[in-house]
């Protein structure tokens, strides 16, 4: 008996386009956010604000929604913390459970917008500094290591790391555009404990960087493979995939190993990775949904 064994390059990326949808391509702001097997695709067009409700198993097919009640001001600056979804809406922080009825969470500060989240914290940007909170209850300053002109203001991506090497300590990259559009990246160390707190520390790219964090619009970062992946649009086209391998440090370039399908039309982009380790990425201008993965992370069965 002959067994033919078919040999698979496990660092061969895997895509298909699993929806392509009309409405999509027409959004003006777009955000992608998963919880558990469900996804949410936060949109507007037009100044409507919707939700688009899908599955990581079956997303073929999206149920639109309507924001209703006390709806953030920017859908895609929206962030899932603890299994609800968080925002700002005229300096108030306003929470969703369902991703459709918004409701006030906090008006203890003046809110900006909302950064992101760490395993136990969210973080909010304010007109005095940054802020974090646990519970909503108690809100605190963060020290930072340079000027806050410094600090993102717009075309901001965010993303949370767990330290290799010590489960109590995670990461967190946080990039953007200053007001007078300078492109910045700030980290910061946390401890999940609670007992070592750390400033923010500013990371300039200077000319010894040799390769610094990339110009796109409508930035996306998150954790691949480990290594932090980071893409936008160039052109109205998805960029090339920049990984880190240093914590933010330098980001470079990928040809070979990490890439995508060439020249997808994106206006812009929002992307994440879900539990079996697939990339969604989901682009306004042409409409469509991607998933791909690479080989050797395929979920395998015992």
């Amino acid at each position: 008996v002959r067994v033919n064994v078919r040999k698979v390059d496990p660092d061969h990326f895997v895509w298909n386009c699993v929806a392509e949808n009309a409405e999509f391509a027409a959004l003006e702001r777009l955000k992608l956010l998963r919880r558990h097997s469900d996804l949410f695709l936060f949109a507007e067009k037009e100044g409507n604000k919707s939700v688009f409700l899908s599955s990581t198993n079956s997303a073929e097919a999206w149920k639109v929604q309507s924001l209703r009640g006390d709806v953030p001001d920017d859908v895609s600056q929206i962030v899932c913390y603890k299994e609800a979804f968080y925002a700002t809406k005229n300096g108030a922080l306003v929470l969703s459970v369902d991703g459709i009825l918004w409701s006030i969470a906090s008006s203890a500060h003046f809110f900006d917008f909302v950064i992101g989240s760490s395993s136990n914290l969210l973080f909010v940007k304010s007109p005095d500094g940054l802020l974090n909170t646990s519970d909503f209850l108690t809100w605190t300053f963060d020290e930072l290591d340079s000027s806050a002109d410094l600090l993102p203001n717009t075309d901001c991506s965010f993303v949370c790391t767990p330290m290799n090497f010590n489960t109590n300590f995670e990461y967190v990259l946080w990039a953007g555009r200053t007001a007078d559009g300078q492109n910045v990246l700030w980290k910061n160390t946390l401890d999940i404990t609670g007992v070592n707190r750390d400033k923010w520390s500013y990371y300039p790219f200077t000319e010894e960087v040799t390769y610094p964090l990339p110009e796109v619009k409508s930035p996306v970062m998150f954790n691949y493979d480990n290594c932090t992946l980071y893409l936008g649009c160039e052109n109205d086209t998805l960029s090339l995939f920049y990984s880190s391998k240093d914590a933010g440090r330098t980001w470079k370039p990928e040809k070979d190993v990490y890439v995508h399908p060439y020249a997808l039309r994106a206006d812009r982009v929002t992307a994440l990775v879900d539990d079996e380790n697939y990339i969604w990425i989901v682009c306004s201008g042409s409409g469509q949904v991607w998933r791909g993965r690479i080989n050797r992370l395929a979920v395998v069965n015992p």
